[in-house]
């Protein structure tokens, strides 16, 4: 296998970008609010009632019933506040569902390690397509204040269909973690212990051998890479053409409204997309000849 980057700046990226779940941001900001906000104004319930029927009992069930109403409503919020606000957000939540087990790898410095390297590579490469979707979608021509809603439509089309992507490619993956067969601390162990034991020859070649080593030979291999890989290639591709035809479109850009766009299901976003920016494109170019025939 050739060599690449054990560090997998676009892997990476892509997981830090799904590191957080937007849904559960808000869930944890709705539930603090509104314990701190319970627990407030139960007591000033009781309290009042106490005093207004000059009796403490009907204050203390007062208060208790408060309590009681505000964590349902509490509860109803967290679960509002759970859903996604749009598809987009959908998207976003399970990239980060997807994720999590690279993300807990990438916090041990382990992915390298304990994910085949073939599966790896399959992602590095797929995120580094990913990657070039997030520079063009984020950069000025898509985000034009000019752009058109059909335009802005697109858009918002092609950044869920990377982040499906990506996520359908994470799902698989994580059937390819495990801890790896070859250890290379163990064996460099084993290097010290032949010069200690004196036997210098075998520690030498030894050393030799430890040296010349690729990393990937000393991560986990998977009996479900190859399918992994098989399967995801076809994602892969789809996920580099998008990109192809994303920063493609944006000399084509302009601020002619369109069709409002069209809400696929996830297993057809890449595909129509895809369709979606090549029909603009074989329209102008079919104008561009009708335009070079009426001149002449």
């Amino acid at each position: 296998m050739a060599r690449f980057d054990k560090r997998l700046p676009y892997v990476n990226a892509f997981l830090t970008y799904a590191q957080n779940d937007p849904a559960k941001a808000r869930q944890d900001l709705a539930i603090g609010g509104g314990i701190v906000s319970v627990l407030a104004l139960a007591p000033m319930v009781g309290i009042t009632a106490g005093v207004a029927l000059s009796n403490p009992g009907p204050g203390i069930i007062a208060g208790f019933l408060t309590l009681i109403a505000g964590g349902w409503a509490v509860n109803v919020l967290r679960k509002r506040q759970g859903k996604p606000r749009n598809e987009a957000e959908r998207a976003k939540i399970q990239a980060h569902h997807s994720s999590k087990p690279f993300q807990a790898l990438r916090g041990r410095n382990r992915l390298h390690r304990e994910v085949d390297a073939s599966v790896l590579q399959l992602l590095e490469a797929s995120a580094y397509h990913w990657s070039r979707v997030q520079a063009a979608l984020n950069g000025p021509i898509w985000n034009a204040p000019d752009i058109g809603a059909h335009w802005a439509g697109v858009r918002q089309q092609a950044q869920l269909a990377a982040d499906t992507a990506m996520s359908e490619l994470m799902t698989m993956a994580a059937s390819a973690i495990g801890l790896p067969q070859r250890d290379r601390d163990v064996e460099a162990k084993g290097v010290m212990k032949d010069f200690f034991d004196l036997e210098i020859t075998e520690a030498l070649n030894n050393l030799k051998t430890l040296a010349a080593s690729d990393w990937t030979e000393y991560a986990h291999k998977s009996a479900h890479s190859e399918h992994i890989v098989r399967g995801g290639m076809a994602v892969a591709e789809r996920l580099r053409h998008l990109a192809d035809e994303v920063e493609g479109a944006q000399s084509s850009l302009s601020s002619t409204p369109g069709a409002a766009p069209v809400e696929y299901s996830s297993s057809q976003t890449l595909d129509a997309v895809l369709s979606e920016l090549k029909a603009v494109k074989q329209a102008e170019d079919e104008l561009r000849v009708q335009q070079g025939d009426s001149s002449s």
